[in-house]
């Protein structure tokens, strides 16, 4: 089924791919290339973003991605969401297409060559921090 998301450049339309635990182990090549090929497009929208849960522990800890993780973990800022969503055009001529845009808005996945990247959209609350569901950083 074709979906779409509204953005300030106009209507996106995607096929939603199924993401779920254990689909697959990620590709550590291939998921490189989607994460410098994302991070080219959303540094040229002066998108703010970081590693999270198994990616960064993976960065730390072993220096690359965790053998048996399943895909990559972003956070973006609330604020960026737009800059997000105007940066799916762009995405998609790369070959990285949206595989799901959960509709209250905290997660979107980008998809190439089966493996995918899971952008978490954090939210401020007070005292400074920044919550998405449960996570409060």
């Amino acid at each position: 089924m074709i979906k779409e998301i509204m953005t300030d450049k106009g209507i996106y339309s995607y096929e939603e791919v199924e993401l779920y635990l254990g689909r697959k182990i990620i590709n550590p090549e291939i998921a490189k290339k989607n994460l410098l090929d994302l991070k080219k497009v959303v540094d040229k929208y002066g998108i703010r973003y970081g590693l999270m849960y198994g990616t960064l522990l993976g960065a730390v800890r072993e220096g690359g991605f965790i053998v048996y993780d399943e895909d990559i973990d972003l956070f973006v800022l609330e604020e960026d969401r737009d800059k997000v969503l105007s940066a799916l055009f762009d995405l998609d001529r790369l070959g990285l297409k949206v595989a799901r845009y959960k509709d209250n808005g905290h997660l979107l996945s980008i998809i190439r060559d089966d493996d995918y990247i899971d952008l978490y959209f954090f939210k401020k609350t007070f005292y400074k921090k920044r919550r998405e569901g449960n996570t409060v950083v």
